[in-house]
């Protein structure tokens, strides 16, 4: 017999509130228009007539890449993710080093960038990003006749007759963050190592660098189209305004017919006399008789018109003096002109600080006697940066064409339609500019 308490407990146990198992998450629904299904369903109905499926009924779509997409080369196909920086003060990047120039007298060829970045100033290296098309298209345009790593441009020098140099010694990420007064200002002692180092040629990598080097450089040949413009409109004027003071107007009479009868009634017709008409000693002038052609192409020998072109030598051309820089040695000279010390012999340098791929370098090629070249001539190629969208094979074929142009000095200098200029007319172009930049700050 139960007891009355028992009884109550049995009777509110019903109402005790007991905990349901938990079941696994329902797992997001995703719209489908057609087709059958199949597999457990939890909750909801799934199929066609309801309209709805799970996740794992649903086809999986390919997952996309992370990152931006690359070429085969190493080059970013789409970059548009990327902003461009800003000017960057001095003091931002003042901890890196920056790059030394690899110079010596009288070379075949010099490489001019136009700053070096992160990765150079932390290697030492030119062009040691791993994604630069530099030393590849170097390669491949029969320049090197073996693929060259950023750690041998110390050789290129010795062995190639090529030198490395940029326009600005500062280390920056990227090249905007340079100010357009500081790159022009940059000019004057990049011409003063040409005219110290006497190269053929120099390949300026990357356009940009050739419009801020043109910029400068052309001062004094544009300046010296003004004033043939201005004296060539003033020989014309002058020449025309003669011309009308010279021009002697006559009207030549029309012949004069004189009737008169004759004895039967008739009218005859005579020519008037020969006093009437103009006399012929007398010359005449007209500004259709006077050939202005000479006072016109003085005007226009002196603008000689060039279009850019990546495949030819630029128009300008610096004149070099004799040579004045014999040194038996080769000599590493900083971007700053700051020439260090010779570097050591490879046998006296460690092993454990040596690259393996330096092991495989050419031997030296026979020293070169001092050349007689009168003038540096320029070339521009594409920038090799990654983030250039110039395919490799291009830029390949682009040095090759530069190789062309360097190999044609065995038969001595080019001929053409070049623009000379001097080291004078840049020092007197920086001057200038250093006064206008002075004056704007």
């Amino acid at each position: 017999m139960t007891s009355p308490a028992d009884n109550l407990r049995s009777r509110l146990a019903q109402y005790a509130y007991a905990h349901a198992p938990s079941s696994p998450r329902r797992s997001r629904r995703v719209r489908t228009t057609s087709g059958p299904t199949s597999g457990p369903t939890s909750g909801l109905a799934s199929g066609p007539a309801s309209g709805y499926t799970s996740d794992d009924e649903a086809s999986p779509s390919p997952r996309q890449p992370d990152g931006p997409k690359r070429r085969s080369d190493g080059s970013l196909d789409k970059f548009k993710w990327k902003k461009s920086r800003r000017y960057a003060h001095p003091d931002k990047y003042a901890h890196y080093t920056p790059t030394r120039d690899k110079l010596v007298p009288d070379l075949k060829l010099v490489f001019c960038g136009i700053n070096p970045g992160l990765r150079s100033s932390k290697s030492g290296h030119h062009f040691a990003h791993p994604t630069n098309k530099f030393w590849r298209a170097l390669y491949l345009s029969g320049l090197t006749p073996r693929l060259l790593s950023p750690e041998e441009d110390l050789t290129l020098p010795e062995a190639y007759r090529y030198g490395l140099t940029n326009l600005v010694s500062r280390v920056t990420a990227e090249q905007n963050e340079l100010s357009p007064a500081e790159m022009r200002l940059a000019v004057l002692p990049l011409v003063e190592k040409f005219a110290r180092f006497r190269p053929r040629v120099v390949c300026f990598v990357g356009k940009k660098i050739w419009d801020i080097f043109e910029g400068v450089v052309g001062v004094e040949e544009r300046r010296r189209q003004k004033e043939a413009k201005r004296n060539g409109e003033r020989e014309v004027k002058v020449a025309a305004l003669a011309l009308v003071d010279r021009a002697v107007v006559k009207i030549e009479p029309e012949e004069v017919v004189v009737k008169q009868g004759d004895g039967d009634g008739g009218l005859r017709e005579e020519a008037a006399d020969d006093d009437t008409k103009p006399d012929v000693d007398e010359p005449l002038v007209s500004v259709e008789d006077v050939d202005l052609t000479p006072i016109k192409s003085r005007y226009i020998r002196a603008v000689p018109h060039s279009n850019f072109a990546y495949d030819a030598p630029q128009r300008f051309r610096l004149v070099l003096r004799p040579a004045e820089l014999t040194k038996d040695e080769p000599s590493e000279v900083g971007s700053d002109g700051v020439e260090s010390p010779p570097s050591l012999p490879r046998s006296s340098v460690p092993c454990s600080s040596r690259s393996s791929s330096l092991s495989a370098a050419p031997s030296p090629s026979p020293p070169t006697p001092p050349s007689t070249h009168t003038h540096t001539y320029f070339w521009v190629v594409p920038n090799t940066s990654g983030l250039e969208r110039t395919p490799l094979d291009r830029q390949a074929e682009l040095f090759g064409q530069l190789k062309a142009f360097v190999e044609s000095f065995e038969a001595g200098e080019p001929e053409g339609d070049f623009v000379d200029f001097t080291l004078a007319d840049v020092e007197a172009a920086a001057e200038a500019l250093g006064r206008a930049t002075a004056k704007k700050q």
